[in-house]
C-alpha cells in the first residue's frame, strides 16, 4: 500500500496515545472537575425520604438543588423505586456504599388490549385483577423488532386503573399491533438523564428482585438499563454495583467525557456495560461484569475514542467484550483486560450489516477459557469483518480439563489489513491452529504458540 506508515511506527504511536489515555484512567481527577459551586451545597436526602412515594422522596431531594447543583447524599437503606430518578446538571448523587440500595421489584406485565398506532395518546393494557400497578408509576411498552426494539420502546406512566384494565398516558413511540403481542411492564431505569452536563453517580447499589410468578419480564430494550444516560457530558459513575437488572446494567449513550470506574455489574438480563450511540472521548476502567446474559461490555454504533482498561469480564453468556467496530466504532482501545469463561469470544471485533469494523486496538489482554456456550466455535479474540486494526501483546489460552477455547486469534469474513503482532496464543489440541490469518494484507509477526504447560515457541521469524 502506498504511503502506509510502517507497522512499528504505527504501533509506537498507538502505544503512546494509549499510555496518555491510561493516565486519564488511573487518575479520575483528570476528568474536568465539577464547578466549585457544587461543593457549596449539600442536600441530605434523609430530610426528603417518604417511603410511600413512588420514588421514596429522592426525586424531591435532587430537585432541591439550585441552578449551580449540589451533592445529594442518600443514607443507608433500601429504596423501592416505581419511577426513575431524573438527574439534573451539576448534581452528584452519592450513596453510603452498598448499604444504599435502589431497588426495583419485579411485577407482572400485561398484553395490550387495543392496537395502538404510533403517536397514540392513550394505550390500554389488560391485566389480571388485583394488579400491583399504581397510578403515576413508570411503565414500559416493549415489542419485538422491527416494531419495537432499540429506541422504540415506550416509556410512560399509569394514568388510570379500571378493574383489569390499565390506561397509560403519553404517546406511543411506535406502532404496536396485537399480532406481535407487545407487552407493558412495570420496568424503568433506576437513574436516568438526558442532555445533562456535570453529573455523577457514586457509592450505591442498584438491584432488581426476581419477578413474581407469571411475569413476562425477561431481557428488555437497553433504554430500560439500571443507569441510562443519554447525550450527557462530563459524567462520572464510580463505585456502583448493579445486580439482576432485566436490561443492561450501565448504559451511556452518546455524549462525551464519561468516566465509569470501580463498578460491578452482575447477573443482568442484557449487557453489563454499554457505551453506544456515538459516545466519544471516554474511559471505562477497573470495572467487573460477571454472569450477564449479553456481553460483559458491548460497543455499539459510532463509538469513538473510548478506552476500556484493567477490567474483568467473566462468565457472561455472550462475549467478554463484544461488537468492537460495530456500525462505525473507531479509534477505540481495549487494553489490559481479563476476559474469561464467557459463552462466546473473549473479545469480538466486528462489522455490521455489510460494513467493516475499522481502526481499533486490542492490546495486552488475557482471554482464557472462553467459547463456553459452544466449545470450539469461538477463539479468544475474534476478528470478523475487521480491517486496519491492531491486535498486540495479548495472551489467549485454555487451561480447563476439557478445553472449550480451542483457538487463540482468528480472522473471518472480510477481515484484512490488520496488524496481529507479539501475541501469545495456545492451541488446545494438536489438531488446532492457535492463530488463523485470513486477510491477504494482514501482517502477523512475533507471535508465539504454546501449550499452557509448555514453554512458548517463537513463530513468524
Amino acid at each position: 500500500m502506498k504511503n502506509q506508515i510502517p507497522s512499528v511506527t504505527l504501533a509506537l504511536c498507538l502505544i503512546l496515545s494509549i499510555l496518555s489515555g491510561l493516565a486519564f484512567a488511573i487518575e479520575p481527577a483528570a476528568v474536568p472537575p465539577l464547578p466549585p459551586a457544587v461543593a457549596k451545597q449539600t442536600i441530605k436526602a434523609a430530610e426528603f425520604v417518604n417511603m410511600a412515594a413512588l420514588d421514596c422522596g429522592l426525586q424531591a431531594a435532587i430537585d432541591a438543588a439550585g441552578p449551580d447543583g449540589a451533592i445529594v447524599l442518600i443514607p443507608p437503606g433500601i429504596y423501592p423505586l416505581h419511577r426513575a430518578l431524573i438527574l439534573r446538571s451539576n448534581v452528584i448523587l452519592r450513596g453510603s456504599g452498598e448499604s444504599t440500595v435502589l431497588r426495583k421489584e419485579g411485577i407482572p406485565g400485561g398484553l395490550l388490549a387495543v392496537e395502538a398506532p404510533k403517536g397514540a395518546g392513550e394505550v390500554v393494557i389488560r391485566v389480571g385483577k388485583g394488579s400491583p400497578f399504581r397510578i403515576g408509576q413508570a411503565i414500559g411498552i416493549t415489542s419485538p423488532y422491527p416494531e419495537g426494539g432499540a429506541w422504540n420502546s415506550t416509556h410512560t406512566f399509569v394514568k388510570d386503573i379500571q378493574g383489569g384494565r390499565i390506561i397509560l398516558e403519553g404517546a406511543a413511540k411506535c406502532r404496536y399491533s396485537l399480532g406481535i403481542k407487545p407487552t407493558a411492564l412495570g420496568i424503568h431505569p433506576a437513574i436516568f438523564a438526558n442532555g445533562q452536563t456535570n453529573v455523577a453517580i457514586e457509592n450505591l447499589a442498584i438491584d432488581h428482585t426476581s419477578p413474581v410468578a407469571g411475569s413476562r419480564v425477561g431481557r428488555v430494550d437497553f433504554t430500560f438499563s439500571a443507569i441510562e444516560l443519554e447525550k450527557c457530558h462530563r459524567v462520572l459513575i464510580r463505585n456502583v454495583s448493579v445486580t439482576g437488572w432485566p436490561s443492561d446494567g450501565i448504559s451511556v449513550q452518546g455524549g462525551s467525557e464519561a468516566l465509569v470506574t470501580g463498578c460491578r455489574v452482575t447477573k443482568c438480563g442484557g449487557h453489563g456495560f454499554h457505551p453506544g450511540t456515538k459516545i466519544h472521548d471516554s474511559v471505562f476502567t477497573e470495572n467487573i461484569a460477571r454472569g450477564n446474559k449479553g456481553d460483559g461490555l458491548f460497543f455499539c454504533l459510532g463509538v469513538r475514542n473510548i478506552t476500556v482498561s484493567k477490567s474483568i469480564f467473566s462468565g457472561n453468556s455472550a462475549s467478554g467484550i463484544g461488537d468492537l467496530g460495530c456500525a462505525g466504532d473507531t479509534l477505540n482501545t481495549c487494553i489490559g483486560n481479563t476476559c474469561t469463561d464467557n459463552g462466546r469470544a473473549g473479545i469480538h471485533m466486528n462489522g455490521y450489516r455489510n460494513t467493516d469494523g475499522r481502526n481499533n486496538s486490542v492490546i495486552n489482554n488475557i482471554c482464557l477459557n472462553n467459547s463456553r456456550s459452544k466449545p470450539g466455535a469461538y477463539p479468544g479474540i475474534l476478528l470478523s469483518d475487521t480491517k486496519d486494526s491492531l491486535v498486540e501483546g495479548n495472551r489467549c489460552g485454555d487451561d480447563q480439563k476439557t478445553p472449550t477455547q480451542l483457538m487463540g486469534i482468528r480472522e473471518t469474513g472480510r477481515s484484512d489489513r490488520n496488524q496481529i503482532v507479539n501475541n501469545q496464543s495456545a492451541r488446545a489440541t494438536k489438531d488446532e491452529t492457535s492463530i488463523v490469518i485470513l486477510g491477504a494484507n494482514t501482517k502477523a509477526a512475533g507471535n508465539t504458540e504454546w501449550r499452557m504447560e509448555e514453554r512458548p515457541v517463537t513463530l513468524n521469524q
